[in-house]
């Protein structure tokens, strides 16, 4: 299919989806945030406050695997799971319209 015939609509997902697997750091994980006592008998966490933990959660070959994300990687770790997720629902989309346009073939 030429490019002329894709519509415009696709034609901007596709582009939006090449920004960014080019540009951008993509991570296919989960995050999770966990809450521990970290056992220091005059620490808040004693009293109920808890340390909060971020951890990427992924399973590999169906293995399932854990990462601690350190508090100054919270925000590209955040960001990178995001455009994770973008890139899944630009792909569905386009997806969609290439099923539709097999559904109009058979229809003609």
């Amino acid at each position: 299919m030429k490019r002329s015939q894709i519509p415009s609509e696709e034609r901007s997902w596709r582009s939006q989806l090449a920004r960014l697997i080019s540009y951008q750091p993509v991570l296919r994980a989960s995050l999770q945030v966990r809450q521990r006592v970290c056992g220091k008998p005059n620490c808040h966490c004693v009293r109920g406050e808890r340390h909060s933990s971020l951890y990427l959660i992924r399973s590999r070959d169906g293995v399932p695997q854990q990462l601690f994300v350190p508090r100054e990687q919270e925000g590209d770790v955040r960001k990178w799971v995001a455009n994770y997720q973008q890139v899944i629902k630009l792909l569905e989309r386009i997806s969609d319209k290439s099923w539709d346009r097999i559904g109009k073939k058979k229809e003609s």
